[in-house]
């Protein structure tokens, strides 16, 4: 029964995260990725991470999600912007950015293989994790934060550009 419920879930992620990539309006995107977002968190559960899944539906499918699907509708995008941006020099970057990260990917997954997924645990507390995230990963967490902020005052200065 697990092994069922494993391809199930795997097979909606994958799926719907397919959908992502080729799905020609962005609402629909978000709305996919969200669907994707639950199926990890299943997937989550199924390895007994309860906290990481609760945490990947509250923040990821909760909060992530809705600022991305208020920054869509906030844009209104029109479909000749989203011609030319499938046509633009952001179509040639893709490439060498997909080969980066498959070269990454490649890179972690040979480092697990090679010593051991010893330090690769799902369980824990949350005192644990919340000590690690601001003694040790302080820095990588407060630029993320900035990351963000610049990104919500991005959007908002976009959508006001034709306001007078």
């Amino acid at each position: 029964m697990e092994s069922v419920l494993f391809y199930t879930f795997a097979t909606l992620v994958v799926t719907t995260a397919l959908l992502v990539i080729f799905s020609n309006h962005p609402a629909y995107s978000v709305l996919y990725l969200v669907l994707t977002m639950f199926g990890l968190a299943s997937l989550y559960v199924m390895l007994h991470a309860y906290f990481v899944a609760a945490i990947q539906l509250m923040v990821y499918a909760g909060a992530i999600l809705v600022l991305f699907l208020f920054v869509i509708m906030l844009l209104n995008l029109e479909r000749e912007g989203e011609e030319s941006f499938r046509s633009g020099p952001s179509r040639w970057l893709a490439l060498p950015l997909t080969l980066v990260f498959l070269v990454e990917l490649y890179t972690v997954v040979m480092q697990i293989h090679i010593k051991g997924s010893k330090g690769l645990s799902v369980e824990g507390n949350t005192e644990s994790l919340g000590h690690l995230l601001f003694t040790q990963h302080l820095l990588p967490f407060e630029i993320i934060s900035f990351v963000l902020l610049a990104a919500i005052l991005g959007t908002t200065i976009l959508s006001k550009r034709n306001w007078k």
